[in-house]
Order: structure tokens, then C-alpha cells, then sequence
């Protein structure tokens, strides 16, 4: 039943690819929305998402469209910000969002004051060599994490 949004979701992109960009009432695109399947959900659900992901963001051969990636939402959260907290993958979903939008990762979410590699431990899914990941593609931001503890919410 899952795997049957991402058929519609895919076909729609494919159709009416303006879609991308389209927002919520909450200001989410469709990635954000994407980026919200925790992992611990539903199996299918978690792959679903993870293909519409790498739809919208080209990780396939369509090309896709990674400024959504860039997008915030109306609470000032990106995409990779929603991602991490969810427990999604640096072999899955993290590393299509980074390859899209690499200055999200030195980008303090808007609700938490956090990077996404400390939401990514502190949510307490994520996997440690997601976490690792996270902070090894920006490891100045443990010093800046330090030096201003106020800032980490």
C-alpha cells in the first residue's frame, strides 16, 4: 500500500515536475515531507520515501530538482535538518540531500539550534556511522559546537 505513493508521487513529478516546489500550509515541499518517514516505521514506507527522495533530488537517471533541497519550511528547517532528526541514512536519503545542498550541513535548524549531526545523535535513531558521516563532511562545526554552547539550544 506504501509502495504505491511513491508510484504516484513519481508519476506525478514526471507529469507536472512544477510540483517539486509546491508548499503546505506548514511551507513543505514534497521532500520535506519525504524526509519525515522515521525509519523505524513501516519498512516499505521508509523505502518509499527514500526512492521519492532520490527522485526529487535526481539521485536517478531524470535529472531531479535540488534546489528544493535549499528549500526551508515555515518553522526555518531544511530538508537535511528533517532528515537527520528522522534517522534517515548517510547511504540513503543524507548523502542525496548533502550532494544537493552542502551549506545545509553547516546550517543550525531554526527549532533546535542544532546542526544536523547533533540532531542526528540526539534523536537517538540515527545510526553512528550516519552521525559520524554528518560530522566528518563538516568537523569544524564540534569546535564552533563547543566554543558557543549557548547557540546548541
Amino acid at each position: 500500500q506504501l509502495g504505491c505513493l511513491s508510484v504516484a508521487v513519481l508519476e506525478a513529478l514526471r507529469r507536472c515536475p512544477g510540483q517539486t516546489s509546491e508548499r503546505d500550509e506548514k511551507g513543505r515541499t514534497p521532500l520535506h515531507i519525504a524526509c519525515t518517514r522515521k525509519k523505524g516505521e513501516v519498512h516499505k514506507g521508509y523505502l518509499a520515501a527514500l526512492e521519492v527522495i532520490g527522485a526529487l533530488l535526481g539521485s536517478n537517471s531524470e535529472g531531479g530538482y535540488p534546489d528544493v533541497a535549499r528549500c526551508l519550511d515555515n518553522d526555518g528547517r531544511l530538508p537535511l535538518h528533517l532528515a537527520a532528526e528522522s534517522g534517515m541514512e548517510v547511504d540513503g536519503a543524507l548523502e542525496i540531500i548533502f550532494q544537493a545542498a552542502p551549506r545545509a550541513l553547516e546550517t543550525r535548524d531554526m527549532q533546535t539550534h542544532m546542526y544536523p549531526f547533533a540532531m542526528a545523535a540526539a534523536g537517538g535513531i540515527s545510526s553512528l556511522s550516519s552521525v559520524y558521516w554528518l560530522l566528518r563532511m563538516a568537523p569544524m562545526l564540534l569546535m564552533q559546537s563547543f566554543q558557543n554552547p549557548s547557540a546548541n539550544g
